[in-house]
């Protein structure tokens, strides 16, 4: 009996395997689902390691950009998602580098070219990539230029009667002039001549001339520049004026006189040009030579004609630029987060 008792004891302190089995199969359900449940939460609750390395490669993007841009010598091109900009030297050749900035709407990357090299990726995940310039007109000194002035008028003398010197072939008549140059000029030029003449017999074929002088001042014979012109309207009977223009034009020396030397083509057609005699100082002297004769000078004497000259004087000029004075960068990745950043392109170049 005693022994019943004790075998019965141990009995009742264990497990039956089928409880055994129970307990194991309740205890999986158990974890299985607060396995689900902690995953589902996991899920949940946003993980902000994600969004502060995010956050930091933006940044570094933007700030990558942005020290580029400061340091830019030169702009090259700025479209709305693509940036070309020249640098100081960085591989140690001791040339500038030329950098670009791209975006890949499809692959949504930012790419980076260094002188024209492959597209290296910068960021990935970025939906929004954009530059956006501001300029203003800005206006710089440039050195002086030299340039023509206007034609004005160096010699005039008026017509007092039809009556004057004859000019054919063989008899030439001419004005030989002292410019008024400015201080500031360093050269001038004839650019026309304006003369009185009658027609004598046939129409003439007149040419006007531009001659050096020689070291007695005289003409040299050489024409310089000349014109040549046919007067079918010429009258025979008063003189009215006619205009040679030179389309080429001989720079002189601000010091070099020179002779206008008006000749006809045959001694048939000629005509007269009318004379002024006596009269007060023209700035000019008559000249007239006959065959081959030698020129003869009468200072109290001087064509009815006008001269019209040029002067090369510099003149002071500004440029007109449009600058670049900052570049807007806007940013923004699949999570929504946006970053807009103005950079100040310290070197103000002239937008490309």
């Amino acid at each position: 009996m005693p022994q019943q008792r004790a075998q019965f004891r141990g009995r009742s302190q264990a497990f039956t395997l089928v409880e055994m089995v129970l307990t194991l199969a309740v205890t999986s359900i158990l974890l299985l689902s607060l396995t689900s449940v902690m995953r589902i939460l996991g899920k949940a609750v946003p993980q902000g390691g994600d969004a502060t390395e995010r956050a930091l490669e933006l940044a570094s993007l933007v700030d990558r950009v942005r020290l580029d841009v400061e340091l830019a010598t030169g702009i090259l091109e700025v479209q709305n998602n693509e940036l070309s900009l020249v640098v100081g030297d960085r591989n140690g050749d001791t040339k500038p580098e030329t950098l670009t900035y791209s975006y890949d709407d499809e692959e949504q990357t930012v790419l980076l070219s260094v002188n024209g090299g492959g597209a290296i990726p910068l960021a990935t995940g970025i939906v929004g990539f954009a530059f956006e310039t501001r300029t203003s007109t800005q206006s710089h000194p440039s050195a002086p230029a030299l340039q023509w002035t206007t034609p004005s008028r160096l010699v005039s003398v008026p017509m007092v009667s039809s009556s004057g010197d004859n000019c054919h072939q063989t008899e030439l008549v001419g004005l030989i002039v002292t410019p008024t140059v400015p201080t500031d000029a360093t050269a001038w030029r004839i650019a026309r001549v304006e003369c009185f003449m009658r027609r004598l017999n046939n129409v003439p074929v007149v040419t006007a001339s531009v001659q050096g002088l020689t070291a007695a001042g005289l003409p040299t014979g050489t024409a310089l520049q000349s014109v040549t012109q046919t007067l079918n309207s010429l009258s025979n009977l008063t003189a009215t004026q006619q205009t040679f223009t030179f389309t080429t034009m001989a720079s002189l020396l601000p010091t070099q006189r020179a002779a206008v030397i008006f000749s006809t083509s045959t001694t048939a057609n000629g005509v007269e040009i009318p004379s002024r005699q006596p009269g007060p100082t023209f700035h000019s002297d008559f000249v007239k030579r006959s065959g081959s004769g030698a020129w003869q000078v009468d200072e109290d004497k001087a064509p009815a004609m006008t001269v019209w000259v040029q002067f090369q004087v510099p003149v002071a000029s500004t440029t007109t630029i449009t600058a670049i004075d900052a570049i807007d960068l806007l940013v923004r990745d699949a999570s929504g987060m946006t970053m807009q950043v103005p950079m100040v392109v310290r070197t103000a170049p002239e937008a490309p």
